[in-house]
């Protein structure tokens, strides 16, 4: 189950289980607390943890051909991506993400955040203008701040 490694002890006064995004259990707990105490926990603990990384191992799975760009997800739809000949941008066709062969392998990623950038931008501005209309208001510029964590 779990050994004394795993409990990270400080000045605290509350006991926390944490479920880490790799699935991990992190276990911190005060200073003067007994061992049992903590396990005793632990054990009470023991289906909700099971089910937290049961759901962290499910969601990588489900998502792993799309991390690993076997499938591209754009607007709630998967898509396979292909490369092909005499395109100059990345398009949408028949269930198909369509790339340019011009685009070198290593350049895929970097191409397919650009793009996905560039939809985003077109469906924000699209939707504020909507809104600016529903609400009878009106405006200069808008500005987006696009950033994208782990990349």
């Amino acid at each position: 189950m779990i050994n004394a490694d795993n409990i990270i002890r400080n000045n605290r006064k509350l006991l926390t289980l944490t479920i880490s995004n790799d699935g991990k259990l992190l276990i911190k707990a005060p200073t003067n607390m007994p061992e049992q105490t903590i396990l005793n926990f632990v054990r009470q603990k023991q289906s909700w943890i099971e089910s937290k990384q049961r759901m962290i191992l499910n969601a990588r799975n489900l998502h792993h051909s799309i991390l690993s760009y076997n499938e591209l997800l754009y607007l709630g739809t998967l898509y396979q991506p292909q490369f092909k000949d005499g395109l100059k941008q990345i398009e949408i066709e028949q269930g198909f993400i369509n790339i340019p062969t011009k685009i070198k392998v290593d350049k895929v990623q970097k191409a397919l955040i650009k793009w996905y950038r560039i939809q985003a931008e077109k469906a924000l501005i699209t939707r504020t203008e909507y809104f600016l209309q529903i609400m009878n208001l009106k405006c200069n510029t808008v500005r987006l701040i696009m950033q994208v964590g782990n990349l």
